[in-house]
Parts: C-alpha cells; sequence; structure tokens
C-alpha cells in the first residue's frame, strides 16, 4: 500500500478490509498522505493480525482536522501510538519523517516499549530533540536484539545522543547504525566509540554532518579499526583535518569490502587525501564515494 497517495479515505476503505484478514506479516502504509481520521481502523488491522511483525507508516504528511500541517505531527501521534499498542511481537517498524517532534517521539516510543523483538527501528527525520532519548533509550533497553536503527536529522544533541548510545552499548547485534546530522559534537564521540566496541559485525556506519571535528573522530576511528565488516562508512561534514587522516585510512585498510564512502565536506588537505586514496587502491568494491577522482 506504499507510494499510492490514498489518502485517508482510501487507506481506510482499504483498511476495513484488511480487518477480515488475520495472517498480516507485514502492512506498508507510507507515503499515503493519510490523516488521523484513518488511525483507528489502522489499530484494527493491526488487533486482528497477531502475526505482523513489520510496519511501516513513513512520509505520510500527517492532517490534523483534514487540514494538511507539516507540523502536526506531534498532535496526531497519539493516533499512530494507538496503533503500535495493539502490536506486542513488531520486529521492523518505519516512522521516518512523520514530522512527530518531541512529544509525538515520547507517545510513540512508550507504545513500542511493549515490544521485545525489534530489530529494525527507523525513526529518523521527526525532529524529535533531546527530550525523547530517555524513551527512546528504554525502548532500545528492552530489545537486545536490535540490528538496526536509524535516527538521523533528529536534532538529538549531546545529552539525547548519550543517553540512547548508553542503551545501544548492551547491544551487540548492530548491523547498522545511522545517526548523521544530529549536532552531536566531538564530546560524544566517546559514546559512539563504545557503541561500536559491542558491535564489530557492522556493516554500516553513517555519521555525517555531527560536528565531531579532527579529535571526535580519532576516536571513533579507532574503534571503528575493530571492525572488518563495513560495507557503507559516512563520515562527512565534520570539520575534520589532516591528522584524522591516517585513522581513517586505518579503518578502510581494516575494511576491504567496503562499497560506499562519503567522508567529503571535510578540512582535509593534499596530504590527507592521499592518505586515504592510496589505501582506497586495496578496496576494489567500491562502487560509491564523494571523494573527487576516486
Amino acid at each position: 500500500m506504499a507510494n499510492y497517495n490514498l489518502e485517508t479515505d482510501g487507506v481506510i476503505k482499504i483498511a476495513k478490509t484488511l480487518q477480515h484478514i488475520s495472517s498480516l506479516t507485514e502492512l506498508n502504509i507510507s507515503n499515503n498522505n493519510i490523516g488521523n481520521k484513518a488511525a483507528d481502523d489502522i489499530a484494527s488491522v493491526l488487533s486482528c493480525n497477531a502475526k505482523l511483525h513489520s510496519f511501516y507508516i513513513e512520509n505520510n504528511n500527517i492532517e490534523t482536522d483534514g487540514v494538511s500541517d507539516n507540523n502536526a505531527g506531534n498532535e496526531v501521534a497519539d493516533y499512530i501510538a494507538v496503533v503500535l499498542s495493539r502490536s506486542t511481537k513488531l520486529t521492523n517498524v518505519g516512522i521516518r519523517g512523520c514530522h512527530l517532534e518531541a512529544t509525538g517521539a515520547i507517545k510513540i516510543a512508550k507504545a513500542l516499549q511493549k515490544n521485545s523483538s525489534l530489530v529494525k527501528l527507523e525513526i529518523s527525520s521527526n525532529s524529535i530533540g533531546s527530550e525523547a532519548a530517555d524513551d527512546i533509550a528504554v525502548l532500545l533497553s528492552g530489545n537486545s536484539k536490535v540490528q538496526s536503527f536509524f535516527s538521523s536529522k533528529n536534532n538529538l544533541e549531546l545529552i539525547g545522543l548519550i543517553k540512547i548510545a548508553t542503551a545501544l552499548q548492551n547491544i551487540s547485534s548492530l548491523v547498522e547504525f545511522n545517526i548523521s546530522d544530529n549536532n552531536i559534537g566531538s564530546e560524544a564521540a566517546d559514546s559512539v566509540a563504545a557503541v561500536l566496541c559491542h558491535n564489530t559485525n557492522l556493516q554500516v556506519f553513517s555519521s555525517s554532518g555531527n560536528e565531531l571535528e579532527t579529535m571526535g573522530v580519532i576516536t571513533v576511528a579507532t574503534s571503528l579499526q575493530s571492525i572488518s565488516s563495513l560495507t557503507e562508512l559516512s563520515m562527512s561534514d565534520n570539520n575534520i583535518d589532516n591528522e584524522a587522516a591516517l585513522d581513517i585510512a586505518t579503518v578502510l585498510y581494516c575494511n576491504t569490502n567496503l562499497k560506499k564512502l562519503y567522508i567529503w565536506k571535510n578540512d582535509f588537505g593534499a596530504v590527507g587525501i592521499v592518505k586515504i586514496a592510496r589505501t582506497l587502491q586495496n578496496t576494489s568494491s567500491l562502487t560509491e564515494t564523494d571523494i573527487p577522482a576516486c
């Protein structure tokens, strides 16, 4: 049901039909411009499908009182929370780009705390801020088998990131970890590094646009050097210079199966780029990079 622009009435009609089905394992209603009026019917679908393990409601221009409002997500989060609270066996949840903000994210996190089997949680692009971090951390603490955690573009800042990272340090199953564009700063590097130390099978790590600066990136890169399974690394736009280039080069040397690398928009000079480029000569699997002439 994704990408059909069904809008509220269309989703309600389909949801009413789906209520007669009890064998659903995945429900995707992303990109449909649905509103809060559809929530009760969607919730009923979840109630009838105890085996449902994947639920995606991403990028919906949520409405309030029939009027489209990009900032209304936190006002109708109650409805999404009701939907989520009907199912306690979810493994994959996607709520990216729903304009939840802090209040909405707290409601959603509390509803999801009834689940203990989450494998993938995608909550990016919701401007949730640091206020929701406590509830998200509790959610993660109750789901020790999480493999994919995406929380980019949420303005978590230092305090929020530290709380979430502390919870993630009790998880050793992470394969994908994306915390880009959260304005966390270099002081968060130790917390991020600790998460990486506990997840040595990581394949995707993204921390672009976080102002980690040179010393922060060195700290993170040191932990990444213990990982040899990376296929994607993104650390662009972090105000890092040549001093960190050697550490990044060592990460690349340890990960010869890397397919995607994004480290541009930093303060590398010619020396730093040469160090990295020379290491990449040993990586034949690279298919995407933002480094010019690579």
